[in-house]
């Protein structure tokens, strides 16, 4: 699968170029897609970030050296463009996470509010027998 996308985003960047269209600005927005979805995809997790990036990058750098681009501009716009969307998918995971946490905490909560109005009616149970 990781093939089929680093494929796609070697053609996307052939794309731009035969559409006289490989700015900056575009290749950090094809680079940032094409990591955008491979990490998505792939159930990234954190141990797979150095070897994600790498392989984007080298995909990235081999075509634009190919089609006669690589400059140091492009480079960096490459880089930002992987680094940026690491970062947006590892802040959408930690809002997911955060999001979850609430959910346990709140059904955690009234857990514990049933089980002290179930521990408060049967003392009540317990000291209305004893009276008795």
């Amino acid at each position: 699968m990781l093939e089929k996308k680093l494929e796609s985003l070697t053609e996307s960047l052939k794309i731009a170029k035969e559409a006289n269209d490989l700015t900056v600005s575009n290749i950090f927005g094809i680079v940032s897609e094409a990591t955008t979805k491979i990490v998505k995809e792939l159930e990234f997790d954190h141990v797979m970030t150095k070897d994600v990036a790498k392989d984007v990058l080298d995909t990235t750098i081999s075509t634009l050296d190919e089609l006669g681009d690589l400059t140091v501009e492009n480079i960096k716009a490459s880089n930002e463009g992987a680094m940026d969307a690491v970062e947006k998918v590892i802040k959408e995971d930690s809002v997911k996470i955060v999001e979850e946490f609430k959910t346990f905490g709140d059904l955690a909560l009234d857990v514990l509010k049933q089980t002290a109005e179930g521990a408060m009616i049967g003392a009540k149970e317990a000291l209305d027998k004893k009276e008795k």
